[in-house]
C-alpha cells in the first residue's frame, strides 16, 4: 500500500492511495485507490464509492 501524493496520470488530485491485493480462488490481483481518508474512491473522479462497487477493485494486469 502506498499513501502519500496526490492523483497522477488520468487521476483526480483526490486519489492518494494505491493498494495492491494478491490473487486468491476467487479473485485475481486487484488494485484498490483510495483518498486521504483512507475511503475507496473511483480514481478519474475522486468520488467515494461503495466497497462493493466493482471500481473500488480494478483487476491488475500482468505486463
Amino acid at each position: 500500500m502506498y499513501q502519500g501524493g496526490s492523483g497522477g496520470k488520468g487521476m483526480d488530485k483526490r486519489t492518494t492511495g494505491v493498494r495492491i491485493m494478491d490473487a486468491y480462488s476467487n479473485q485475481g490481483r486487484r488494485v484498490n485507490y483510495m483518498n486521504k481518508n483512507g475511503q475507496t474512491l473511483d480514481p478519474a473522479t475522486g468520488r467515494t464509492i461503495s466497497n462493493k462497487d466493482p471500481r473500488g477493485h480494478l483487476p491488475l494486469k500482468d505486463y
